[in-house]
């Protein structure tokens, strides 16, 4: 991070999978002097663990897809409504990863109102003013 903002490392508009090192600075690419870096060097391998969870759930559209399902209110309803059936709490349909991350970016929840509905997703203890004010939004109770 030091480099960067010692602007060390420059943007290549050319060649985007390079950056550029400064002339004031040497980079060293297997031990020789380099002009440039490539970019993979910066990457970190991580591995992905899949796993279940029994207290999220994951049937609301995935967001950045272009198949399938859209991420909608009437995908938010179609999702709540199954609430106080066949097991299905409020609240276990809510705790959507998701669900919420789609709300957090709706411009229909202020902040204040989204930090509330995360914890009481953690917590499993929604307001039922949220339970409402969730309900109507998507047109759960018109």
């Amino acid at each position: 991070r030091k480099r960067a903002e010692k602007k060390a490392i420059l943007v290549d508009d050319e060649e985007p999978y390079k950056c550029l090192v400064h002339e004031t600075f040497t980079a060293l690419v297997e031990a020789k002097p380099s002009q440039y870096v490539d970019n993979d060097y910066f990457l970190c391998n991580v591995p992905i663990l899949q796993h279940t969870s029994e207290q999220y759930v994951t049937m609301f559209p995935w967001a950045n897809r272009t198949f399938g399902d859209v991420q909608n209110k009437e995908a938010m309803r179609k999702q709540l409504s199954k609430s106080n059936t066949q097991g299905w709490e409020f609240i276990d349909l809510l705790s959507d990863f998701q669900m919420l991350l789609w709300l957090c970016v709706s411009e229909d929840l202020e902040e204040s109102d989204m930090e509330k509905i995360l914890q009481a997703c953690k917590t499993r203890n929604l307001e039922e003013g949220y339970k409402i004010i969730l309900a109507s939004l998507c047109g759960l109770h018109s």
